[in-house]
């Protein structure tokens, strides 16, 4: 198998045979934009992910979880 194919680059982003590494200016852009993405985020990402985590955790454990809520729904039966 060749190492390098003899096709050129199709992607606007490629290299062209030189290095990957990210330009000093180019990583200051990349930590502004994650900065300004961060603030328009806030409360609502923290939020958001913590939706997520409940949704994997419940979404693997479907009949555990499923049995756990009938089980609470009638012991609050039961005592109410």
């Amino acid at each position: 198998m060749p190492d390098k194919s003899p096709l050129p680059p199709c992607w606007p982003t490629s290299c062209d045979g030189s290095g990957a590494d990210a330009s000093g200016l180019e990583q200051s852009e990349l930590g502004h934009h994650f900065a300004d993405c961060q603030t328009l985020r806030g409360r609502l990402h923290f939020l958001r992910g913590g939706a997520d985590t409940l949704h994997g955790l419940v979404s693997a454990r479907f009949m555990t979880s499923a049995l756990v809520v009938l089980a609470l729904a009638i012991v609050g039966h039961w005592v109410l």
